[in-house]
């Protein structure tokens, strides 16, 4: 976006020309800044998401595993179906709770 045209027009004065481009100078660089900071905000929240989801991709593997070693292991005993299945709970809230204060939110 470009200054308005009437800001160089406006006045033959050239302190009030020199005190518009600066006050033009100061907003281009504010815009700038405030560009980079959002830019850069949305580049560590990518790659927060990121760590994310890989993360909770590798710990579903692992349930996954958990869960299938468990369930040949309890040889269809409906007690020890419900021990594997209270494990592998266990293991996703300490994971979340992992998950939550490597990352926050």
């Amino acid at each position: 976006m470009t200054p308005p045209d009437r800001l160089g027009r406006t006045s033959s004065d050239s302190m009030g020309i020199e005190r518009v481009a600066r006050a033009v100078q100061r907003t281009e660089v504010a815009v700038t800044e405030h560009e980079v900071e959002l830019w850069g905000e949305l580049e560590m929240l990518k790659i927060d998401l990121a760590a994310r989801a890989k993360a909770a991709e590798m710990a579903l593997d692992q349930d996954i595993k958990l869960l299938d070693r468990g369930m040949e292991r309890a040889d269809g005993s409906r007690v020890k179906q419900e021990l594997v299945l209270r494990y592998v709970d266990d293991q996703n809230q300490d994971f979340r709770q992992l998950i939550h204060r490597i990352l926050g939110s």
